[in-house]
């Protein structure tokens, strides 16, 4: 997951890449296929409180 995509204060997380492993490059971020596969997802609280606390140890 990269942070710079979560929003805390908004409670929202923008899906817009996504991972595909190929043997000829290994490993990589692209962008998704289709118009559905970039979206905003709606964080619980719950989640907020977890990811604040996570990001403070990290």
């Amino acid at each position: 997951m990269r942070y710079r995509y979560l929003d805390l204060d908004r409670k929202n997380w923008e899906i817009c890449e996504s991972l595909e492993e190929t043997k000829k490059h290994g490993i990589r971020v692209k962008r998704p296929k289709t118009k559905a596969g970039r979206r905003h997802i709606s964080l619980p609280d719950i989640v907020v409180t977890a990811l604040r606390e996570h990001c403070r140890g990290s």
